[in-house]
């Protein structure tokens, strides 16, 4: 096999996507996305990555009384923030930008009774009881001051920590089959999503509805005792937790776990689906069923349930305990008996994206891009192959591009999905004109190898192994115009939204049997793991 010019093998996380040719880093692609996310670890756990600021608190570890104004009931202490009935303002003047994410963490050292509630710029959120590590993303809604206040609070707080979120760190992610990690990763990249779930752990600040909430119940998807149980009380009536919702079309999901209930109902009033928590499954609609559903399993017992539809009117968004066997959103409880939920999202998708979490307001995850790799140098005008690895988030009927260009759309060697189902197509464009093989496949959401070989009267379409398309006609070439690869159609629109396990560039024809070799999978079971298959 000849060597490539360029080769992408997602390696590792940072503000690039890495190239291992050439060598220099001119290969590199630059990586955006202003915000922080979050991937599938290596442990199999959920992850938030992002580029992170410099510490904005100062003696956030209560070394001494200095730093930090005191309101009734609070006092400093062995290290720590103590507070006695607590009914005035911990505060510290940090100045905080509005309309900007930050991360805030503290431990709680200790808790006797009473509420803590936090403020920073104008957002807040609050935690009820318990103690341990505590994270709270905020995206600030003016300038301001970081401000604990207390609601009779008597317990103590230690390790206060403020950092802004300035995002730029691309994302190492794994893929779960039947809930364990497989193979190597890849690069994800995602568009632009909003979690309108304004918490999506904290279930107690949902509207309640024949449910109590037990916090900090279960190990959660991010290795976390964080998990909560909904709780269906004593009682034969709806038992749901609610938030409004407005008209559009949405994508609901929630991480779910049984208990001692096996039953979970995601939706609206008007749109909804049941699904067993024994047996991982689908089991019928509720009014009128979703444009579509998924379930993911993440290890454990977890599973991430998710339903796509469109809502006509306002309404109330509501995740249920149910007992498999009702078929509406009233079950009997008995006030002890209920299931495990964690993470839940709202977003205005046909698809559910990467989880994002959110305490107190509604949280935007960046889109994600990566451009520029390679040079005038790198690339070969009249002969050579464009090859990735890649799958798509989902049959979305969108254009995703993988382009060679000048930095136009005119002159291009591209791999694409094409806006049409499961379409997979090759480019060759000469000022704007030019040729385009395609191919439908089963599930462009599973890994296809895929390759385009140029050459005068000697072009081929390559996919899994097979020779899709021959081309002894074609003769045309851009000529001494390409100078950069990118995750886009090479003007900047259509980015690639999708995974990629990786690119390589070879500024030489290859031969049919070579060909052959770079599309296949190299074994049975590398082909079982990327095609998402079950081996019996």
């Amino acid at each position: 096999m000849a060597k490539p010019k360029l080769a992408l093998i997602p390696a590792a996380q940072g503000d690039k996507f890495y190239s291992v040719l050439p060598s220099d880093g001119v290969g590199d692609f630059d990586f955006t996305r202003n915000s922080s996310a979050t991937r599938i670890a290596p442990t199999g756990f959920i992850q938030e990555v992002g580029a992170f600021g410099s510490e904005l608190v100062t003696n956030g570890n209560f070394d001494n009384n200095s730093d930090w104004s005191l309101g009734s009931g609070w006092s400093i202490s062995g290290g720590n923030a103590v507070g006695v009935t607590a009914s005035g303002n911990l505060q510290q003047n940090i100045g905080v930008i509005a309309s900007k994410q930050y991360k805030l963490t503290f431990n709680v050292t200790a808790y006797t009774s009473g509420s803590l509630s936090v403020d920073l710029g104008g957002s807040s959120a609050q935690t009820t009881s318990g103690v341990g590590l505590k994270t709270f993303n905020f995206t600030t809604t003016s300038t301001g001051n970081l401000r604990f206040y207390g609601g009779s609070f008597s317990g103590s707080i230690d390790n206060v920590s403020i950092v802004q979120i300035v995002g730029n760190q691309s994302r190492l992610n794994y893929d779960l089959l039947n809930g364990k990690v497989v193979n190597c990763p890849h690069y994800l990249l995602e568009p632009a999503s909003t979690n309108s779930v304004t918490y999506s752990e904290n279930f107690s600040q949902w509207q309640l509805i024949g449910i109590t909430v037990t916090s900090n119940s279960l190990i959660s998807p991010d290795g976390s005792l964080n998990a909560s149980k909904l709780v269906a009380t004593s009682g034969s009536s709806n038992k749901v937790i609610a938030q409004g919702i407005t008209a559009n079309t949405y994508t609901a999901s929630v991480f779910a776990k049984k208990g001692e209930f096996e039953g979970l109902f995601i939706g609206t009033g008007t749109t909804g689906a049941f699904f067993n928590l024994n047996t991982y499954a689908y089991r019928t609609h509720y009014v009128n069923p979703p444009t579509s559903f998924k379930i993911e399993n993440y290890g454990n017992g977890w599973y991430r349930y998710s339903i796509t539809f469109t809502q006509s009117a306002n309404d109330n968004f509501y995740i249920g305990v149910n007992d498999n066997v009702s078929n509406t959103l009233a079950v009997t409880g008995n006030g002890t008996s209920g299931i495990y939920t964690f993470g839940a999202q709202l977003e205005a998708l046909t698809y559910p994206t990467s989880y994002i979490p959110t305490n107190g307001t509604a949280i935007t995850r960046a889109a994600e891009s990566a451009d520029d790799s390679g040079d005038a140098a790198t690339f070969n005008d009249s002969e050579g192959v464009l090859m990735a690895e890649i799958s798509a988030l989902s049959d979305d009927l969108t254009f995703r591009n993988i382009t060679i260009s000048d930095g136009s759309n005119s002159n291009i060697i591209q791999l694409r999905y094409r806006s049409t189902s499961n379409v997979l197509q090759a480019l060759l464009y000469v000022g704007g004109v030019g040729e385009t093989y395609g191919v439908t496949l089963n599930d462009i959401t599973t890994f296809s190898k895929t390759a385009l070989k140029y050459k005068e009267n000697d072009v081929s379409f390559w996919v899994n192994g097979f020779e899709i398309v021959v081309d002894t006609s074609a003769s045309t070439f851009p000529n001494n115009t390409l100078n950069t690869l990118r995750f886009e159609r090479g003007d900047g629109a259509f980015d690639f939204y999708g995974k990629t396990r990786e690119v390589q560039y070879f500024d030489s024809a290859l031969t049919d049997a070579q060909l052959e070799t770079l599309t296949s999978w190299t074994s049975l079971q590398e082909m079982i793991t990327s095609q998402l298959y079950t081996n019996y």
